[in-house]
């Protein structure tokens, strides 16, 4: 009798133990970086039909760290539960930095042969980093043009600062302001451009035929400087470029008070809500200023290879976890990461139109969900692969304000001034933080730019960082 008994514990337990089991391989833990953007993960469209899709229950757990590799050193240092690693926004990797997290061998190798999924679907390989918006009211008001010339650019500040384009009465208006939060978010970084091909993101460096140069080390670039100096002491360029973060930015181009006459931006999206079409509307993109001697460049972003998520090797659901995230690099997948909920915020294109870059239609956008509060997708965080023939496919849906439609005719128009090669340079931020600084300075005149000693030490000092020797 107590056999029978002891049989029957015995059994149950391993009923219990399977299930347990079975439930355990269910469930996937996936750690995604903190955003203002999502409203609920937990309830996100996007999370609930990858768990419909693959079968598994998906569990949300948030990053509030910002820095990347500070929290993946300390999950590989200690026993913290995440099956997946979604990456993105502010919260980023580049694939030549997982080498060292290889080399200690605490990455899980995918189904792909490599050791992350990549996030390669919001841009094409080359396009543009940085466009220049301007108060279209602003410039009816005072029968403007849009500027063509940093000479024409000057003349226009000066009405913005001088002439009451908002109307009310007070001098409160802001010809042209930024954020140090971004280099496209810089006007300085813009404006250099019209004087020499100026790339903050590859460290200041471009081609030149076949050779590498170094912006900083030329006459131009110091040229640049001195003009943006004057566009600050006289009260055109405001000095809050150099404190106010992106939210500031925001806050400020969005006032109802309509104070801001120029910004820049990656995206249009990037500052201006788009829950407010009257404000996506008052602002149209400038093409890249011609410089006193011809120079009119834009900054060129090549997309290098970003890591959209990673597997860690002591996973508790390896399998669970590479299923999940192969359902999101899918194209149908994708495709809700990039643009939301079929047939609610997009739907296919019957292929008979002309996209908004001049290709076949593929897409047509009802919403545009990208860096606004909202529950349909994860806002790029994470892996996506969106074949370029959607990227490029998407059709005007007639709305003026939709930003698909706006950031499409501002890169249509840079792309005569994009340049064809980018520097192989990597970014060095030791290196850029010391240009950065120095040139923020002398645009604010904390240093006169024609002062020759403090030049020359800027150049030795410069050289010492990209241990070239110094002739004087």
């Amino acid at each position: 009798m107590k056999k029978k008994k002891y049989m029957l514990f015995l059994l149950v337990f391993f009923v219990l133990a399977g299930c347990q089991n079975r439930k355990s391989d269910n469930v996937v833990r996936v750690a995604l970086p903190y955003s203002e953007t999502i409203q609920n993960p937990d309830k996100n469209y996007y999370i609930k039909w990858l768990s419909k899709e693959t079968g598994l229950t998906i569990k949300p757990v948030i990053i509030h760290q910002k820095r990347c590799r500070e929290y993946l050193d300390a999950l590989f240092a200690s026993e913290v539960e995440a099956d997946a690693v979604l990456l993105g926004e502010n919260f980023t990797l580049e694939k030549k930095d997982l080498q060292t997290y290889i080399e200690r061998n605490v990455l899980e190798k995918l189904s792909n042969g490599m050791y992350y999924y990549p996030d390669c679907g919001n841009y094409r390989e080359l396009h543009c980093g940085q466009t220049m918006w301007i108060n279209t009211g602003w410039l009816h008001a005072l029968s403007l043009s849009v500027p063509r010339t940093t000479k024409e650019f000057k003349a226009v500040l000066k009405a913005f600062r001088d002439k009451d384009p908002n109307g009310n009465g007070r001098k409160d208006e802001i010809p042209l302001i930024g954020s140090l939060d971004g280099y496209e978010y810089n006007p300085v970084e813009f404006i250099l451009n019209s004087y020499i091909v100026n790339d903050p993101f590859r460290s200041r460096f471009y081609v030149k035929g076949k050779r590498e140069e170094y912006a900083p080390f030329k006459k131009e670039y110091r040229e640049g400087i001195a003009y943006l100096n004057q566009l600050y002491s006289e009260k055109l360029l405001d000095k809050r470029c150099f404190t106010y973060s992106r939210r500031q930015l925001q806050e400020i181009v969005n006032s109802q008070e309509d104070l801001v006459g120029i910004f820049t931006a990656g995206s249009v999206a990037d500052i201006l809500y788009q829950g407010n079409p009257e404000i996506m509307a008052r602002y149209i993109h400038v093409l890249p200023l011609k410089g006193p001697e011809g120079e009119q460049h834009a900054i060129t972003r090549k997309v290098n290879d970003m890591v959209g998520a990673i597997v860690p090797k002591h996973a508790k659901n390896k399998k669970g976890a590479i299923k999940f995230l192969e359902k999101m690099i899918s194209t149908e997948g994708s495709l809700i990461a990039r643009f939301g909920e079929e047939g609610v915020d997009w739907e296919y294109s019957d292929g008979h139109e002309v996209s908004l870059f001049g290709e076949p239609s593929a897409i047509v956008t009802k919403n545009y969900l990208s860096n606004i509060p909202q529950n349909k997708h994860l806002n790029g965080i994470g892996p996506m692969d969106v074949p370029i023939k959607y990227l490029r496919g998407v059709t005007w849906n007639g709305v003026n304000s939709d930003t698909e439609y706006i950031d499409a005719r501002a890169e249509m128009g840079y792309e005569a001034f994009l340049s064809k090669t980018v520097s192989k340079k990597e970014y060095n931020e030791a290196l850029c933080n010391f240009v950065d600084d120095f040139t923020y300075d002398l645009v604010k005149g904390r240093y006169d730019v024609w002062d020759n000693g403090k030049w020359n030490t800027f150049l030795k000092r410069a050289r010492h960082w990209l241990g070239e020797k110094n002739d004087t």
